[in-house]
């Protein structure tokens, strides 16, 4: 992550931000990409509508807004759309030894005020790495985690269960939209199990929020590479 200069008002800010923290003016690159995605995901949304009317029961066909998903990321299957759950294999360049990566979005938004404003998800990721182990990443599309050097406790409840706690950690970038939760090996036993996993975390100058996520399709053969 390096440092660039806002083009509004000058002052630095990270490269990776869509949106100027000084000034709230949103990179033209961030811009252009929302409107890019707005337009295949409206496009993709008549294609599907089109493909429901005409298709019949037995088909096997993809759907076209599946299609549309593989053809922006080919790592994408059916099957993952379906039960929300996205898996991703890649290489560590290091050990050239598989990186397994599976993630969803929350089924809710939260809107912060400004620079952030606007209805956003979060996400939750398992991550395998053949160097660092399990992680359980869990970020934010814009905003800060109240999160510092000794970490942020961030409050977890499966299915009914009562509310666990546990830490959120900074990332070695410092992005203050993602957290690694800790510890991960007991996140992930007692996610495996559940049907719905509520996390909550407090915001810089937005409080604690709740984000609610349907982790029941999750696949442990697809996240395993197999």
């Amino acid at each position: 992550m390096a440092l660039i200069k806002c083009k509004e008002c000058g002052q630095p800010m990270s490269s990776s931000a869509k949106v100027c923290p000084h000034c709230g003016k949103q990179r033209p690159s961030a811009t252009k990409t929302g409107c890019a995605w707005i337009i295949v995901l409206f496009g993709a949304a008549i294609i599907w509508g089109i493909w429901k009317g005409a298709s019949s029961p037995g088909t096997s066909a993809s759907p076209p807004a599946i299609a549309a998903a593989q053809s922006a990321d080919p790592a994408v299957t059916a099957d993952s759309i379906e039960q929300q759950w996205v898996y991703r294999s890649s290489a560590d360049s290091m050990t050239g030894k598989p990186i397994q990566n599976a993630w969803v979005e929350s089924q809710n938004t939260v809107d912060f005020s400004f620079p952030y404003a606007g209805a956003q998800h979060a996400t939750l990721t398992l991550r395998k790495h053949p160097r660092y182990g399990h992680d359980v990443i869990f970020t934010i599309e814009r905003g800060q985690f109240g999160c510092g050097f000794d970490g942020c406790p961030i409050m977890v409840r499966f299915d009914d269960g009562q509310a666990e706690r546990y830490t959120g950690n900074e990332p070695e970038d410092h992005s203050t939209t993602t957290v690694f939760i800790a510890p991960a090996a007991r996140f992930e036993a007692r996610m495996r199990k559940a049907k719905v996993v509520r996390v909550e975390s407090s915001f810089y100058q937005e409080g604690r929020q709740v984000f609610t996520f349907d982790v029941a399709g999750f696949d442990d053969k697809k996240f395993s590479g197999g």
